[in-house]
């Protein structure tokens, strides 16, 4: 399903035109259903790592204690 076919079939209200759709601060809570031979993608961000030692743990902290 592409995102124009997901807005198409889930549009309502509340998300149509709303700007945060397309920035990615806003998405459903519910679950999206997904149907036979629809396809899904992945996305893997690169979150770079630390510089040093002693950046380690602070890295750790802020990738694991994100609240997002």
């Amino acid at each position: 399903m592409t995102p124009h076919e997901f807005l198409q079939r889930y549009d309502r209200e509340e998300y149509n035109g709303d700007p945060r759709l397309v920035e990615g601060e806003f998405f459903p809570s519910s679950k999206l259903g997904v149907e036979s031979g629809d396809t899904v993608g992945v996305v893997l961000l690169n979150l770079g790592g630390p510089d040093g030692e002693e950046a380690v743990e602070p890295f750790l902290y802020n990738l694991f204690m994100d609240p997002a």
